[in-house]
């Protein structure tokens, strides 16, 4: 068992043995522990009760990618050809970057639960904890340069925009280039990148992220914004929103 098994294991909130969860693996206890220590890297808060076992300090909606796909259906202006979700990936971008859509007319999809080296605008750096928001990229190929390039992260913002409202009530507003604002805070952003290839071809990766449900100590440090950043959670006064449907949606 690594610590994405683990993670399944305690998503649900509940205590879990030490014992249990090593017997389902073949693990020591220690061996356990081991894993535990590695999802408090990725930013979760793990409870140790005696005599209890583990337990998340609050469940987590994992996401799915038989659920996103469910969601998105059949479209007749493209072919979904893949949709990876990894627990941590350094950048979702760089990795559809690396694995684009075989030929025009396909879409690619990636999310990630945890980045090690998320990136925003300008090489800044987009930290979000574990399943506390949305890390997602999409890639798809062109038949040459697109017109009107400098806008798709305008494209991309207010669809984002138009989505939020939909899933989450809650109206955003954008700030040119590629952020996604709510009262005057960051709520979320999205960074285009694109390579063109020696056959003509343009393959562009837009990536976006989201903060949904972030800890709020680790929300008043990801931004250098004058008002800081903000989540969904905030914005909607304490309501949550399913990730999945959100992701799906976007």
């Amino acid at each position: 068992m690594d610590s994405s098994e683990l993670l399944v294991l305690l998503a649900d909130g509940e205590f879990h043995s030490g014992e249990r969860l090593g017997a389902a693996a073949g693990l020591t206890r220690a061996a356990v522990w081991k894993q535990v220590r590695k999802l408090e890297k990725w930013g979760l808060n793990v409870e140790a009760g005696t005599g209890r076992g583990y337990r998340l300090s609050q469940p987590i909606e994992l996401l799915d990618a038989q659920h996103v796909r469910d969601a998105v259906g059949r479209d007749e202006r493209f072919e979904l050809e893949g949709i990876d979700v990894f627990t941590e990936t350094d950048s979702t971008n760089r990795f559809l970057m690396e694995n684009p859509p075989s030929r025009p007319g396909a879409l690619r999809l990636c999310f990630a639960e945890w980045q090690s080296a998320g990136r925003g605008r300008l090489e800044r750096r987009w930290v979000s904890p574990l399943g506390s928001g949305i890390c997602m990229s999409a890639a798809w190929v062109f038949e040459g340069t697109p017109q009107n390039f400098t806008a798709m992260s305008l494209a991309a913002g207010a669809a984002i925009a138009e989505v939020i409202a939909a899933q989450c009530a809650v109206d955003v507003q954008l700030k040119w280039p590629n952020d996604i604002v709510w009262n005057g805070r960051k709520l979320g952003g999205v960074l285009v990148e694109s390579r063109i290839e020696s056959h003509g071809l343009c393959h562009v990766v837009i990536g976006i992220g989201i903060n949904v449900a972030v800890p709020e100590a680790v929300l008043a440090g990801v931004s250098d914004w004058q008002d800081g950043a903000v989540d969904i959670r905030t914005a909607s006064n304490g309501e949550t929103s399913s990730r999945n449907a959100l992701a799906a949606r976007i």
